[in-house]
């Protein structure tokens, strides 16, 4: 086979410059040249005829780390900047060495020319018995090549040849024969690192090739797949496992994992009794029906009489959801892997109450593959539904359909209502469950022709839930929205007579239903789990259901003006109370500026007498905490409280694996009902310090929950929150319960949420919120004079931390400038005299922004920075003198420089103005010292103007 590659334009430019950077280390002491070769998957590519933008790059002399680190030298020397582009190299990113994960060397990822590539020097490698980890060591060309997993990834191209070089004299021959090999002795390569048998198959279902029969004897091997089991964490078998999945020819890796006897290996409870309760004796039925059904030509299957048809059929509806069509083939091959599973029990029998044992299938998935809550719920859903799925089928295929859809006036259609509830209760991804289902019953049957039967049923039901247009029914909500806009019609133009007891019944229940029907749903989540980049409903439907939202308020409205004769229906309760409330933020998505009206206007009318009866008023403020708000955090409450809301003094760890962050089921309150967070809001706002410190133990955890959360928006909404919360809350009681120290750890990291690592736009709201709230923190828990050292040294903190680290690392981005300017105007005014100590680091800072030459490109930043200054000289005046040369050399500088331009740009006269101002302010002050009188007489010949700007 040929040992010529042909590099593209991009890939020998690289060559070039990797080839420059050799010559140049080689003229540096202590160094000798490098010799440089691709390595490994790239080069089997190329020989393939496949490109690829991932390079490892092979150096024998030095690490990854020192030859990225001469490049950089090399690129910033003016000959190589004439001759290679000055953006070759990107910045280089280290990978620490590190023993426990078999990195002994240092390593660099970087960007290069466009390409992503590894600097990695060549190594050999020695195993232990106990590890897939092994001890690395630099190595040479042979080494290196002949510790790699299969012949044809153990190919090198050399930089300076020009060519391929087999080291392992069987890699260019088995790519031309189309096997994968391993370079040295089959059982040895498995034992020594089991994870290269599932990298052996996925690499041959991805090429199409076959495995070499002596590995195939090693990877079938008892202990060989026992350390498969033992050595491997099961996160890196799934991150195979998906791989194969989403691979061109899944078909072929579960062939092979069938035929090798690698199924319980792979696909285990860790418990032998439990793994072997699937049967996968007829699963290569399964997947071979799948292969048939995913490889089917689609098309319109009414125009085609061929016995292809009813695969078609089945392909062109299951195979076509619209919520996740990017995965639904992948989705396919997922749940066909755990088709052995579908029949398997739960060991532990559910009990006649409570909550079902989660089924094998989840387990496995779960705890043996360590797959994500998406996969597991999609495979544990699919094996709930199943019988339904199997039951509703052969009922419908015995039923006879209606002949046309729409049905006309009159008809009923028994069959379209039970089948579209079916798949409302089956969900999204009920395509994904049926296809299951089908091939659970592929693997049951016992004879070919049973198939062809099953396959022609399943296509006859489809077809038939498309003819009746069910395909999409699990989107349609219930006819909620409309009964509440005819309620509401009816209510606006009629008066109804409540004394009539069934009125006013009707009227008791339209009032609780519509409390229940308009609380806003998990579409205005903020973070949805396991997001595709789309939203979960489409703009118009969320702009539809706050129409409905307003009309349900309205109807509330409606019943509060004709029920004021009767107190028992317009007394507020805790759930209306709580459904009022949740439209009393105007920035949530839900609350349309209607709605907010509406709310506020009923909850001033209900507790304007409620207020006077401070028992009944503190029953709803408590029902809502206990029953609506608390019930939502009991999954994700933070360990350092107790249950008393104090400060945990020796917190229990958490379980090590802990509720995950993208869990719907661990969040309900951001992921399902994100309102709640609007309803605490407003409760504390209703508060008092008598009432804060009753409700103390029902409030702080859910608070700390919001403030703790990783969405930037709830830190933002957790912020807010507290700031309602410290405007009446004791300062005996923070001190207390311990919680101010909390509230201050959790606060201060997030003023380092900069830009670049956290987008300028998430940014700046959360810096906001996060001084503002730290601020108030502190006067609310040192409020007393003997607590002065303790407040000056808690501001300290945020200035050091914050303010100064902020801004080196962030300070050439202009708006997050602005911001920190502003915040340190507020530090100082709280600070006071204390400020001085912080003069020295903050005043060149300021002097800085005034006197930048650009200063005046963005006005916000140049007046932020005069009007800390400003309140520097009322705070810190005694001690200005030491800093007179900072001070008044930045104002003069700035107000020089707007004289100039000033004629040019008219909207800076306020700016000039503002810097005289301040000028004069800092001479007052700094007048009676004699250095400045005579630096003043200086200025003046310079510019007569000054005599009459300071009044000299």
């Amino acid at each position: 086979m040929a040992k010529i590659i042909q590099l593209s334009e991009p890939e020998a430019a690289l060559r070039l410059l990797l080839l420059d950077v050799c010559e140049y280390i080689g003229t540096l002491d202590g160094y000798s040249k490098p010799h440089l070769r691709f390595t490994g998957g790239w080069v089997r590519d190329k020989l393939l005829g496949t490109a690829s933008n991932d390079i490892d790059i092979g150096i024998d002399t030095m690490t990854g780390l020192s030859f990225g680190m001469r490049m950089k030298e090399y690129l910033e020397l003016p000959e190589a900047k004439a001759k290679h582009p000055q953006s070759a190299l990107a910045k280089l990113a280290k990978i620490e060495a590190n023993p426990e994960k078999s990195k002994h060397l240092e390593t660099v990822a970087t960007k290069i020319l466009g390409f992503d590539i590894d600097l990695v020097n060549l190594r050999k490698e020695t195993y232990s018995e106990d590890s897939r980890n092994p001890q690395i060591e630099f190595g040479n060309p042979v080494e290196d090549a002949l510790r790699r997993d299969a012949t044809v990834n153990a190919l090198f191209y050399s930089l300076e040849k020009c060519e391929v070089e087999d080291l392992t004299d069987q890699g260019l021959n088995d790519i031309r024969d189309k096997i994968i090999r391993t370079p040295l002795c089959p059982y040895q390569t498995f034992k020594d690192d089991p994870l290269r048998v599932l990298r052996a198959i996925r690499f041959a279902s991805r090429l199409g090739w076959s495995i070499d029969k002596k590995a195939e004897q090693a990877m079938s091997a008892y202990d060989i797949g026992n350390a498969l089991k033992t050595k491997i964490s099961r996160e890196r078998v799934c991150i195979e496992l998906i791989k194969m999945l989403k691979g061109p020819r899944p078909y072929q890796a579960f062939g092979l994992i069938d035929r090798l006897d690698l199924y319980h290996t792979i696909f285990t409870m860790f418990s032998e009794e439990s793994t072997h309760a699937a049967k996968p004796k007829h699963w290569k039925k399964s997947y071979g029906q799948l292969r048939a059904i995913v490889s089917a030509v689609t098309g319109d299957p009414s125009q085609s009489p061929e016995p292809s048809n009813k695969l078609m059929n089945i392909r062109s509806i299951l195979l076509s959801n619209p919520i996740d069509a990017p995965n639904d083939v992948y989705h396919a091959w997922l749940l066909c892997a755990f088709v052995p599973w579908a029949r398997v029990s739960p060991a532990v029998p559910q009990k006649s109450k409570g909550k079902a044992p989660p089924r094998p299938a989840a387990l496995v998935a779960r705890d043996g593959l360590k797959a994500d809550n998406h996969t597991v719920k999609l495979i544990d859903n699919a094996i709930r539904d199943l019988n339904d799925i199997i039951h509703l089928k052969d009922a419908a295929n015995v039923a006879d359909p209606p002949v046309t859809f729409p049905l006309g006036p009159g008809q009923e259609s028994p069959i379209r209502s039970k089948q579209g509830m079916a798949i409302r209760r089956w969900g999204p991804y009920w395509r994904s469950s049926v296809m299951f289902a089908l091939l659970t019953q592929v693997a049951e049957n016992s004879e070919d022709t049973d198939d062809e039967e099953l396959l022609e049923g399943y296509a006859q039901w489809l077809k038939q839930l498309r003819h009746l247009d069910l395909l999409e029914v699990y989107r349609i909500e219930p006819l909620t929205h409309e009964a509440l806009l005819v309620s509401e019609a009816y209510l606006r133009n009629c008066k109804i007579d409540l004394t009539v007891s069934e009125n006013y019944a009707a009227a008791t229940r339209l009032h609780q239903w519509s409390t229940e029907h308009i609380l806003p749903t998990e579409a205005f989540a903020i973070d949805p789990p396991f997001s595709t980049g789309k939203p979960l409903v489409a703009p118009e439907e969320l702009t539809r259901i706050i129409l409905f939202k307003e009309a349900g308020l309205v109807l509330l409205s409606n019943l509060q003006e004709q029920s004021v004769s009767f107190p028992s229906l317009c007394t507020p309760t805790a759930s209306l109370v709580a459904c009022l409330a949740s439209f009393t933020d105007p920035q949530d998505p839900w609350t349309s500026e209607k709605s907010h009206c509406l709310s506020g206007f009923m909850l001033s009318s209900y507790f304007s007498t409620l207020h006077e009866n401070s028992k009944q008023f503190d029953a709803i403020i408590k029902d809502i905490l206990a029953h609506y708000i608390k019930p939502l955090f009991l999954k994700s409450r933070t360990p350092l409280l107790t249950p008393a809301a104090r400060h945990a003094i020796s917190p229990l760890p958490g379980p090590n694996n802990g509720p995950s962050e993208f869990d719907a089921a661990n969040k309900p309150w951001k992921f399902q009902s994100p309102h709640v967070v609007t309803i605490l809001q407003w409760v504390i706002s209703q508060l008092d310090a008598q009432l804060v410190e009753v409700h103390w133990p029902l409030i702080i955890p859910p608070l700390l929950t919001i403030l703790d959360d990783v969405s930037i928006t709830y830190k933002i909404k957790g912020c807010s929150l507290l700031g309602l919360l410290l405007n009446v809350c004791p300062a005996s009681l923070l001190e207390r319960s311990g919680l101010g120290d909390i509230f201050q750890s959790t606060l201060v990291p997030y003023l380092l949420y900069l830009p670049s690592l956290t987008p300028e736009e998430e940014s700046m709201p959360l810096l906001d919120a996060s001084y503002t709230t730290l601020i108030a923190l502190t006067q609310a828990r040192y409020a007393t004079s003997n607590t002065d050292n303790a407040k000056i040294k808690a501001l300290d903190t945020v200035f050091r931390y914050g303010i100064l680290k902020g801004y080196a690392h962030a300070g050439e981005n202009v708006r997050i400038a602005r911001l920190l300017m502003e915040k340190s105007s507020d530090l100082v005014n709280a600070l006071e005299i204390h400020c001085v100590k912080h003069l020295k680091d903050l005043l060149p800072v300021i002097s800085g922004i005034l006197t930048a030459p650009f200063a005046t490109a963005y006005p916000p930043l140049l007046q932020a920075a005069l009007q800390t200054l400003r309140t520097v000289l009322v705070n810190g005046g005694p001690r200005i003198e030491f800093h007179r040369g900072e001070v008044l050399g930045g104002l003069i500088i700035c107000w020089r420089r707007l004289e100039d331009e000033v004629e040019s740009a008219p909207e800076l006269v306020g700016f000039q103005r503002t810097v005289e101002d301040v000028l004069r302010a800092a001479v007052q002050l700094l007048g009676g010292d004699e250095c400045i009188k005579d630096d003043l007489c200086l200025l003046q010949a310079f510019n007569p103007r000054f005599k009459t700007l300071l009044d000299l």
